[in-house]
């Protein structure tokens, strides 16, 4: 007859039986599932807060290049989703800026009828600035952004939004991204 003690040095050196070794690796498997599983939903979270903060940041700054003009505006005009706004002309023929003449109680830049002409829309993934013919643009890789333009006679209100990474549809979640600007066009009173 064997002894206990016996049996249990023997138990030892002979390694796991099978159910243990399926256990272990079933638990391992589970563990490894988990932790797979999370560093997926991590990678995807911080992609999707990279996607978020980098459109609030061309929302914020296609708002600034578009407020600018509007506040230097002489005439503001919508058609659609294209918002054309004309601005005195700052700058001679050489770029360098020109002094400001007064003028029947007005402040002219050039003269009365110099104007530049500035049009803002979206085309494909792009918000662009176009100044005369030339062209640049403002915000990129932007295909989700609605831009709304609204003329309110003295005020322009603009609104930008997008679709949140992880959200399909629906207006509400669209509405919680919207950032809105209204803009008084201060020199519209002067071109009249």
């Amino acid at each position: 007859m064997t002894s206990f003690a016996t049996i249990f040095r023997r138990r030892r050196f002979l390694g796991m039986t099978v159910p243990e070794v399926t256990v272990a690796a079933a638990v391992a498997s589970i563990l490894a599932l988990g932790l797979v599983t999370g560093a997926i939903f991590l990678q995807r979270a911080f992609q999707a807060s990279i996607k978020y903060s980098r459109s609030q940041a061309m929302q914020i700054r296609l708002l600034d290049y578009i407020a600018l003009d509007l506040r230097r505006a002489t005439t503001a005009s919508v058609s659609g989703a294209t918002l054309t706004i004309t601005l005195p002309d700052y700058y001679d023929a050489a770029g360098k800026p020109v002094d400001p003449t007064l003028s029947k109680g007005r402040v002219y830049y050039k003269s009365p009828t110099a104007a530049v002409t500035v049009r803002y829309f979206q085309q494909g993934g792009q918000v662009i600035r176009q100044e005369g013919t030339t062209q640049s643009v403002i915000a990129d890789g932007v295909q989700d952004f609605q831009l709304t333009f609204v003329n309110q006679g003295q005020v322009v209100e603009v609104s930008v939004s997008f679709m949140p990474t992880f959200e399909q549809s629906g207006t509400g979640v669209r509405t919680g991204t919207t950032v809105y600007t209204r803009t008084l066009l201060r020199n519209l009173l002067q071109s009249s």
